[in-house]
């Protein structure tokens, strides 16, 4: 993403000069090499080009367990980095004030609440980089790269210019199907995991019992269910102590392929035990573990 916005930045610069548009200089390359090495951007096309070779390409097979975590600027993990007892104080507002006395550490604060945002903006904004609002506007993220007239022409001439450029992976690039809760990072691994794949290829996910049961997953539901083979959903109670956490803590695995749109799936719910999970799953009479039928509008959870 960052090669293909200098490089429009360049085109634009040479046809609209009366736009105010210009070269990135070298303090422009010396900040975006130091956003690049903080934010650590991937592009999976160069890094694994032996798999990406031709269109349609990708994974035969992406395994995961994801982390479960709100993205959200959590105040009781910042604050008591630097003070040990924040987390049980009765009045906790009260010490922020008194730890802001010192300006680096505001400063720390609004960087660390601000990188959320960006994350926030990216996975809004990245699914239609470029704002063009001839195909965004009914989603509601167009954007105009100059005022006035000029707009119109500008978009024009970069998506000639991008109609021009080749690639390999899914043009649907997430993150479409992240719905409008809280970002979850388990929902964002999820998607790019079915994204990254081939056709037909499989995607096995250990991820919270919420991928079935919370509404803000819909969207995501949809993904696994009208572009996958949903293939398999059990879900687990945490009473063996599977992971070290809460012991009534729910999960599933899912395994999926990419494509076709799903027309059955094997689910079980409230399992304790791997093998449990595995050995009561239901069975038809000839022994074969019987899928459930799902109709094209129906979800995993009635409400989304």
């Amino acid at each position: 993403m960052v090669r293909v916005l200098v490089l429009a930045r360049r085109r634009t610069g040479t046809r609209a000069a009366a736009h105010n548009a210009r070269q990135p200089d070298a303090g422009d390359t010396r900040r975006l090499g130091a956003h690049c090495a903080d934010y650590r951007f991937f592009h999976w096309e160069l890094e694994f080009p032996d798999v990406f070779r031709d269109r349609g390409s990708g994974f035969d097979a992406v395994l995961g367990n994801p982390p479960w975590d709100i993205a959200k600027p959590n105040s009781k993990e910042f604050f008591s980095n630097l003070d040990p007892l924040y987390r049980g104080l009765g009045s906790p507002e009260a010490r922020q004030t008194e730890l802001f006395a010192d300006a680096a550490v505001e400063r720390d604060w609004l960087d660390y609440s601000e990188r959320f945002v960006a994350w926030s903006n990216f996975v809004k904004c990245t699914s239609n980089p470029f704002g063009d609002p001839e195909e965004a506007v009914a989603a509601g993220d167009s954007f105009s790269i100059v005022r006035g007239g000029a707009n119109a022409a500008l978009h024009a001439a970069w998506r000639a210019a991008r109609s021009r450029a080749r690639g390999f992976s899914d043009p649907a690039h997430p993150f479409r199907s992240q719905g409008a809760s809280d970002l979850n990072l388990y929902k964002l691994f999820v998607e790019q995991m079915v994204r990254l794949l081939r056709p037909g290829g499989g995607v096995g996910v250990v991820l919270p019992a919420s991928i079935y049961n919370d509404s803000g997953a819909g969207p995501l539901r949809r993904l696994l269910l009208t572009q996958c083979d949903l293939q398999w959903l059990f879900s687990f109670e945490n009473r063996a102590k599977i992971f070290p956490i809460d012991s009534r803590f729910r999960f599933c695995c899912v395994i999926a392929r990419r494509g076709p749109q799903t027309k059955s799936v094997r689910v079980a719910f409230g399992r304790r035990r791997w093998r449990t999970g595995l050995s009561r799953a239901p069975r038809d009479r000839g022994g074969r573990r019987r899928p459930s039928p799902v109709q094209p509008n129906q979800q995993c959870n009635p409400r989304g």
